[in-house]
């Protein structure tokens, strides 16, 4: 069964496509490892440097898109305040994939779409119950919902490579 969920938080980065091309050279001269074991298979990812604010491409998207988008959110959602808990990026290369999952010690997990080629590869999402969650999402969309929804990647079934920046996120309450 698909479902449509309300307790998501769809953003829409302004001038997005002004922004792709350096963001992702920022991203591919930044460190990363290879990650593959059971249940996960990511050709490029800085998690394990997840917790240092101070890589450049993490000054640049604070800059120009997280900073607006805490602004939306804490309005939309009546909140004082977000706490950014890590950041960190995924380059799915063809047969890449990242297993069913959550984001424990969270309110929220986020992820900012980079590059999506084809919609089939975007992040499922599921209920408690393991029903999936109907998400329409396009390159240049932030989505937040609860930490705790089980999602994965599905396998990367195409040539092109699905680029993320994913963050974790608690919230103060006004």
């Amino acid at each position: 069964m698909i479902v449509k969920d309300k307790s998501f938080f769809k953003y829409k980065i302004p001038n997005y496509k002004d922004l792709k091309k350096e963001l992702i050279d920022l991203i591919y001269k930044s460190n990363f490892e290879t990650v593959d074991k059971y249940g996960e298979k990511v050709s490029f990812s800085d998690f394990e440097y997840s917790k240092d604010f101070n890589r450049q491409y993490v000054i640049y998207i604070f800059d120009k898109i997280i900073e607006d988008f805490s602004k939306e959110f804490c309005k939309t959602n009546n909140c004082k305040s977000i706490l950014i808990q890590n950041i960190w990026f995924q380059i799915y290369k063809t047969g890449d994939f990242h297993s069913i999952h959550t984001h424990p010690m969270s309110n929220f997990t986020n992820i900012v779409y980079i590059d999506i080629p084809m919609d089939k590869i975007k992040t499922n999402v599921y209920c408690l119950n393991k029903d999936k969650i109907d998400i329409e999402i396009k390159e240049g969309d932030i989505l937040t919902f609860p930490a705790f929804f089980p999602h994965e990647s599905p396998v990367n079934t195409c040539k092109d490579n699905k680029i993320v920046v994913s963050f974790n996120s608690s919230i103060e309450i006004i």
